[in-house]
């Protein structure tokens, strides 16, 4: 399937428009409470996209918490469909208190690859000056090794069992020697995907700049992180589609 079926299946179902309306509005909460914090919080590191903003500490934690909840819903929610996916229902699933289910049992995966990660961070910073080259080249290459580490976990959610591929740290070879250009095919049509909506989002936030009505600026600045965060998250399900494709197709013989 090319990467437009992908996301043409996202909208598919009865209950599509519904869901897709309630991911907006939940995903613009989570973005904006999480901007409110960034902004209270880290004012002079991060700037403020939504104006000079600042809450109490109660309600700053309040949009800590919401965001945060927000977040682990929506990562239970990505794997819940992906578990779909494998059932051949790409229709995106119903929004259910389930995905904290679904969290729940990807955590102990998301902790063990999170270790490794720190890890091969920390073995960068031993051996490689800041400042070298090197430095840069390692940390690029371990960023690169995240789709792959993704498909693991996409694996996994076949059927959420414990199999040692799913720990190992070195099975990412085998990923790597298996699904290594299919992996990087997909995301490339993943960048070539996201091209449009970073357009969309672009001009918005630049109709805000030149805006002489407060209202306007703050409306359009609004609607552009929305937006921005609702294609973020609609691209990483149709990039999972992909890897579940992939998973199907290269190791059938591992789920």
């Amino acid at each position: 399937m090319e990467f437009s079926n992908y996301i043409q299946k996202i909208y598919c179902g009865k209950p599509a428009i519904f869901n897709h309306i309630s991911l907006f509005s939940l995903l613009g909460i989570s973005a904006i409470a999480l901007n409110n914090y960034l902004s209270t919080s880290l004012g002079d590191v991060f700037g403020t996209y939504l104006e000079n903003v600042r809450f109490s500490p109660l309600v700053n934690y309040l949009n800590l918490f919401l965001a945060l909840m927000l977040a682990i819903f929506f990562s239970g929610y990505g794997f819940k469909y992906v578990w779909n996916m494998f059932n051949d229902e790409y229709s995106l699933p119903e929004l259910s208190l389930s995905s904290y289910t679904i969290f729940l049992r990807m955590l102990p995966l998301f902790f063990v690859w999170g270790v490794y990660g720190v890890f091969m961070s920390f073995l960068g910073l031993v051996f490689f000056p800041i400042n070298s080259v090197f430095f840069s080249i390692y940390f690029a290459i371990l960023i690169c090794l995240i789709p792959f580490v993704f498909i693991i976990m996409v694996s996994f959610a076949k059927n959420f069992e414990y199999k040692p591929f799913c720990f190992n740290p070195f099975s990412i070879f085998t990923v790597l020697n298996k699904a290594f250009g299919d992996v990087i095919f997909l995301f490339l049509k993943t960048v070539v995907a996201s091209v449009l909506p970073a357009v969309i989002v672009y001009v918005m936030y630049k109709s805000a700049l030149v805006s002489n009505h407060q209202t306007v600026i703050m409306s359009l600045k609004l609607g552009a992180l929305c937006v921005a965060v609702y294609f973020l998250f609609v691209l990483s399900c149709a990039f999972n589609i992909g890897l579940v494709q992939i998973s199907k197709e290269k190791f059938s013989d591992l789920n």
